[in-house]
């Protein structure tokens, strides 16, 4: 299995055997570059672009996009202008989502395990576009899923479930952090800086994430 972590600051790759990581990359095209060519595209700030990407942006447009607008100030300009959510979607994020998983795909031709890799899963908040896994299934493998993190125990919503995919990282190593102290053998005084070690992880991690 091959699990393809979109992030803003890199695409990480990382191929599982059983449970076992066999190999892993990070390629430095990433989601962020979705947002810089919407930002030059429109000719808008990056702030703006990455609003526009989150509410209307989408892998694949669908036929009902034709009919959906997209009303922005350019800068330097005084009036809207319109866009369609298909202009938007087949001019910039289409082909940049195409790229990044012919980068993925390159890579693992190039460490061997391109065969090997049967299933593959999307997380990261670059998995959250609307129809990544249509053009996913469509570069990489029909088995492609939306990896989400399991048995959460968030009764106050601290993150609300559609953007579990962003925190998949946050949640697995929290998890860990919590079994390691929940199972370590021994809690003596030698195990002190240890502890304050996971500790700051932590603290770190609920201030950050």
């Amino acid at each position: 299995c091959c699990v393809v972590d979109l992030g803003a600051g890199s695409t990480g790759i990382a191929v599982f055997k059983g449970s076992q990581l066999i190999y892993e990359t990070s390629l430095p095209v990433n989601s962020s570059h979705i947002t810089n060519d919407i930002a030059v595209w429109l000719h808008v700030s990056k702030k703006d672009a990455e609003i526009i990407k989150c509410k209307y942006g989408a892998a694949q447009a669908s036929d009902a996009f034709d009919l959906q607008e997209i009303d922005y100030k350019p800068f330097g300009d005084e009036y809207m202008i319109s866009h369609t959510r298909k202009e938007l979607c087949d001019a910039v994020i289409r082909p940049r989502v195409e790229e990044i998983f012919r980068y993925v795909a390159k890579a693992l031709k190039k460490s061997g395990f391109d065969k090997a890799c049967g299933d593959f899963v999307l997380t990261g908040g670059g998995s959250q576009l609307q129809s990544i896994l249509n053009v996913a299934a469509k570069e990489l493998s029909p088995n492609v899923r939306l990896g989400v993190p399991l048995n959460v125990h968030d009764p106050k919503r601290f993150v609300e479930k559609v953007a579990y995919p962003l925190f998949t990282g946050c949640f697995g190593l929290l998890r860990y952090i919590f079994k390691e102290r929940m199972y370590a053998t021994s809690h003596k005084s030698d195990n002190t800086v240890k502890r304050n070690s996971v500790s700051k992880i932590f603290h770190w991690f609920l201030e950050n994430c």
